[in-house]
């Protein structure tokens, strides 16, 4: 991999299946994915990345006669400074974009934080309190994630923003519900972009990657997620270190494995509220969509 750089991107939408997508990919033999799935290296200042930036490359896959790295950092799409740092690093770089109904991501949003214990507040109390600001790097919930929740589905807003920076032959949007009901030909797809060979190795795999979950010992979840044991690693023989993170990962592996069946879901009523929010940021996203060639086919934001 010495004479490549990192040079794919899919960078949302987060809770969009982007994680499964990740999986496919990085079964494919000329596509090396970030064992991460989300370094976010490209979020980072200037000076961290400069330090870090051998660190970022060997956490790619060692394959050998690849065509492609792989990072799928969703916040990419939504940070500021990003996509310009990715394009310093590497200007003939190419993205991938895949959009759920905004609906359907934000309750997904919602259920995975609620799920995992991160949020405590009811849906409308949390939609008010944390939704509707921007997200900043670094400052995610307990280590795990953002609550946004609105403003991660703010399509237009960031395919703009996108489009303005990088040449729309660079950009594949995919939607999720094609990704969905018709996900062999979704793939292929995706591989013409990339202009690789049909991989059966992909194509007949069933992955389904980074489903929500709704934990039954919530608080010890998040307990151990944002253990990072402090000034005590400095302190602490090699060995220790990596028993200590061997122990936690252990730890949240069998906690993913105790789950209650009931789970959060939005009635009639409140759909059709999040939706109003949405509508028309949804009628930016049909634009932008139309100059691709691309039309939208949520019904719920027909007009």
């Amino acid at each position: 991999m010495e004479n490549i750089k990192p040079n794919l991107f899919l960078i949302g939408a987060a809770k969009s299946g982007t994680s499964t997508i990740h999986d496919y990919l990085s079964l494919h033999g000329k596509i090396a994915g970030h064992k991460d799935k989300e370094p976010h290296y490209f979020c980072k200042k200037d000076i961290e990345r400069h330090s870090e930036w051998d660190g970022y490359l060997a956490g790619f896959e060692p394959k050998q006669d690849i065509e492609y790295m792989l990072d799928s950092s969703t916040g990419y799409l939504k940070f500021e400074g990003a996509i310009e740092n990715i394009l310093e690093a590497n200007n003939e770089a190419k993205f991938l974009v895949v959009l759920r109904n905004p609906v359907d991501r934000l309750i997904s949003h919602y259920r995975w934080l609620h799920g995992v214990g991160v949020e405590k507040l009811e849906f409308w109390n949390a939609i008010e309190r944390f939704g509707y600001g921007e997200p900043c790097y670094g400052k995610a919930f307990g280590g795990i994630g953002y609550k946004n929740y609105v403003a991660w589905g703010m399509y237009g807003q960031q395919l703009t923003s996108l489009l303005s920076k990088i040449e729309s032959k660079n950009l594949h949007v995919m939607m999720f519900e094609d990704f969905v009901k018709y996900p062999n030909q979704t793939l292929k797809n995706l591989l013409d972009f990339l202009n690789l060979e049909h991989d059966e190795n992909i194509l007949t795999t069933n992955l389904k990657s980074n489903e929500s979950l709704n934990l039954k010992h919530k608080k010890l979840y998040t307990f151990l997620r944002s253990l990072k044991f402090g000034k005590a690693r400095r302190f602490l023989p090699t060995s220790v270190k990596s028993k200590l993170k061997k122990l936690k990962k252990l730890g949240i592996i069998q906690i993913t494995k105790s789950t209650v069946k009931k789970r959060f879901i939005l009635n009639d009523d409140d759909r059709d509220k999040v939706v109003n929010i949405y509508r028309e940021d949804m009628e930016c996203l049909k634009l932008e969509l139309n100059k691709l060639g691309i039309s939208l086919s949520w019904k719920e934001f027909d007009s």
